[in-house]
């Protein structure tokens, strides 16, 4: 029988690179008419008052979209249009979009559900989410600035203020 020492040093497979392996498996699929390609677009902008989410769904019928609010998480689902396919057609190229999609988008920061407008025009949904007041950023005054500019104030010019005793 042959003893063979193995090395007791482990080295693991960084994150990112785990994560990069999982995906280039998955490239195919995104690429060639799998689940990737009715995935909407999705713009997310955070202004002072609100985060906007702007998302292309053309030819979609906004009846066919539900739009939720789960604490942070916006999600958005629907049906893109649907046509009826007759064993007659020879499609010899189909790039329309059809069935269904799902995105759903973390904030950074709660927003007051009960103001959260929504725009559909153009195929693009615009969603105006108000943020909650304790998201807003405000400024703070720093205390204790005299606020007297460059030369120090009055106890600058007057030798520091308490002298020291003794």
């Amino acid at each position: 029988m042959t003893l063979t020492r193995r090395s007791t040093e482990r080295y693991p497979m960084p994150m990112r690179s785990a994560i990069e392996r999982l995906l280039s498996d998955w490239t195919p699929l995104l690429s060639d008419g799998g689940f990737g390609e009715v995935t909407p677009a999705l713009d997310v902008r955070d202004t002072d008052d609100a985060y906007i989410v702007e998302t292309e769904l053309p030819g979609v019928n906004p009846d066919d979209v539900e739009v939720t609010i789960d604490g942070r998480t916006l999600t958005i689902k629907g049906d893109f249009a649907e046509s009826r396919e007759e064993d007659r057609d020879n499609y010899l190229l189909r790039e329309r979009r059809r069935g269904q999609f799902m995105r759903a988008v973390a904030l950074p920061g709660m927003v007051e559900v009960d103001k959260v407008t929504s725009n559909y025009e153009d195929g693009v949904l615009t969603i105006t989410l108000p943020k909650a007041e304790q998201n807003r950023a405000r400024r703070i005054q720093i205390q204790g600035h005299t606020g007297q500019g460059q030369d120090g104030g009055a106890e600058a010019k007057n030798g520091g203020g308490a002298q020291k005793q003794g």
